[in-house]
């Protein structure tokens, strides 16, 4: 039996409920919008301002994050995250007011996920070899799949009949199971010599959250909001060049932009930007639509949102096996088609 054949499927396991909480913290939500207005007694701007705050956490840390592993380790980032992720969902759960939300969901739950989802993929990368990667590669992203996919149906059962409270204490339950068998993932070396781009980091940071701000602002105050996209635009140019600089110093920085010159790469990352501006714009656009204007209950959305839950699960389940027939260009085009086609019928209702 060989070394691969040896290793445990655990570790899998667990990074792969951690991915399933994390992505799940993005959707579940969105059904429970009208409701969260009663409980916290606050506005639909605020719970929108909180919704949106947990994506920009969560994005604007992502690169740090990936720094912070090879200078820390892999599985110690990812217990952090962890514990963050834990203390947040359990302030979350128990928030009497948007600001307990805000602090719990937002800032600290969207911290511990931007630090556990590069190590789930490192964990899972070292753990693994050959096919049993390949496999659980595979596993990682079909459960980030299912959570988005499932999110407003669960969200929607659990507000109905539970509270949307109990949302946050089964994300709380996960990372209890996770730290409870942690000792079963590998305690991988940090890298000898590495450098943590602190200046670099921060620019990121700010540059996100100066754009995020400006996009919320569009509608309440236009010369505000285009006065923080044009700072954005400006702390992102001054951080390409720093980025090109600090390299050029030899030393290892935040991002590397030289590897922005791969065509694929970029044509890659420009096709996952659009889509998930898509997907999850939409989501969030119509569960607002459905409750706020319809007046449609949390579980009356989540039933309305399951053609999209439906598709999400056939296309996660089709498009691997697709893949092995058609061009990849062909299926992203196909994709685009169908997107085009749903919004216009959305515009048309």
């Amino acid at each position: 039996m060989n070394e691969s054949e040896e290793i445990s499927w655990l570790p899998l396991i667990l990074v792969a409920f951690a991915t399933f909480i994390i992505t799940l913290d993005s959707t579940f939500m969105n059904v429970s919008i009208s409701q969260l207005i009663i409980d916290l007694n606050t506005s639909l701007s605020t719970i929108q301002l909180i919704i949106s705050f947990y994506a920009l956490t969560t994005a604007s840390l992502m690169l740090l994050s990936s720094k912070l592993q090879d200078i820390l380790g892999k599985k110690k980032i990812f217990l952090i995250g962890a514990l963050l992720f834990g203390i947040g969902a359990l302030i979350a759960s128990i928030s009497f007011n948007s600001i307990m939300l805000f602090i719990g969901w937002s800032l600290l739950e969207g911290v511990g996920g931007a630090l556990m989802t590069p190590a789930t993929i490192s964990i899972i990368s070292s753990t693994y070899v050959n096919d049993r990667r390949t496999r659980a590669l595979a596993v990682l992203s079909a459960m980030g799949g299912i959570a988005a996919a499932i999110g407003p149906i669960f969200g929607g059962f659990i507000t109905t009949f539970i509270s949307w409270r109990a949302g946050f204490v089964f994300e709380l339950a996960i990372i209890v199971f996770i730290f409870a068998y942690s000792s079963r993932i590998k305690d991988f070396r940090p890298m000898a010599k590495t450098n943590l781009d602190i200046v670099g980091a921060v620019m990121s940071i700010l540059g996100l959250v100066f754009f995020v701000l400006g996009i919320l602002n569009l509608k309440s105050n236009l010369i505000l909001s285009f006065l923080l996209i044009v700072i954005a635009i400006a702390v992102f140019y001054f951080f390409v060049r720093y980025e090109i600089k600090f390299k050029q110093a030899g030393l290892d920085p935040l991002v590397d932009i030289g590897l922005l010159k791969d065509y694929n790469l970029k044509i890659g990352m420009i096709s996952r930007l659009l889509l998930m501006m898509v997907m999850i714009g939409s989501l969030f656009a119509v569960s607002v639509f459905l409750q706020g204007v319809l007046g449609f209950s949390a579980i009356v959305t989540g039933l309305c949102l399951i053609p999209a839950t439906g598709g999400i699960l056939i296309s996660a389940i089709l498009v691997p096996k697709l893949s092995k027939k058609y061009d990849s260009i062909f299926l992203m085009v196909l994709g685009c088609i169908l997107a085009i086609i749903a919004c216009i019928v959305l515009r048309n209702q």
